[in-house]
């Protein structure tokens, strides 16, 4: 289960950090290896990106610029565990030490292997995942990466929805549903009262693996829902490159 917002340290995260790291032992993860470097053959100039898998305090989009075979520019963006974009508000220097010094470093070794920011190591890896996939794409690589992305349905001021999907051989594998109400927090199902929520977020699960799709029949009782959920699932398959 993803965190609350009521707590960052509760059990729901604790079961989110739990079933990420699960899953992510048994996926090839894009920082573990020697990385990938821009003077390899094949690189073509223009502009790339590319996402991280999703962890618990959220991922991280690359967008690297190639020229003549190599890295000219890198622009990190980081969301949080609610799929909001994170900014300089954000309470963490190290955090913003990471995002400053990074790009730097990608351009100076032309590579999606590089040191990580001391205290910012999450950030750090997830930066260079995404930069490595990145680079391969670069290469022409048209396979979606096997791995966890988040996705989120529009954000507005009613809430919205949000979905990890697990993505294995091109194929959906796990879905997690969460959703966000008008206060910006999770919604619980042990706070939010409304039976057929419930029912509907464990029934979509289903159908979006059954489906191998976002392309499933909204559940009776939970339209809205059904719609915010529909919605990430589209967006977490856009990021992963299999839509």
């Amino acid at each position: 289960m993803i965190i609350t917002s009521k707590n960052i340290l509760t059990r729901k995260k604790l079961i989110l950090a739990g079933l990420i790291i699960f899953l992510l032992a048994i996926l090839v993860v894009g920082c573990e290896d020697e990385g990938t470097k821009a003077d390899e053959t094949g690189l073509g100039d223009e502009t790339y990106q590319a996402v991280s898998d999703v962890e618990s305090c959220g991922y991280l989009k690359a967008e690297v610029t190639i020229e003549d075979q190599e890295i000219v520019e890198v622009d990190l963006t980081e969301f949080d565990n609610k799929g909001r974009l994170k900014t300089e508000d954000y309470e963490y220097p190290e955090w913003k030490e990471a995002m400053d010094v990074l790009p730097e470093r990608f351009v100076e070794a032309n590579s999606s292997e590089v040191e990580i920011v001391s205290s910012a190591t999450r950030t750090s890896n997830r930066a260079m995942q995404a930069v490595d996939r990145a680079l391969q794409l670069s290469k022409g690589e048209e396979k979606p990466f096997d791995g966890i992305y988040m996705g989120v349905a529009e954000i507005s001021e009613d809430g919205w929805g949000i979905a990890l999907v697990r993505l294995e051989d091109e194929q959906i594998t796990q879905v997690i549903l969460e959703e966000i109400d008008e206060e910006k927090n999770f919604k619980e199902e042990e706070d939010y009262p409304y039976d057929e929520w419930q029912k509907a977020r464990e029934e979509l699960r289903s159908r979006f693996v059954e489906n191998d799709s976002y392309e499933v029949d909204i559940y009776s009782g939970a339209t809205k829902s059904s719609e915010k959920w529909k919605a990430a699932v589209k967006d977490a398959l856009t990021k992963a490159g299999r839509e």
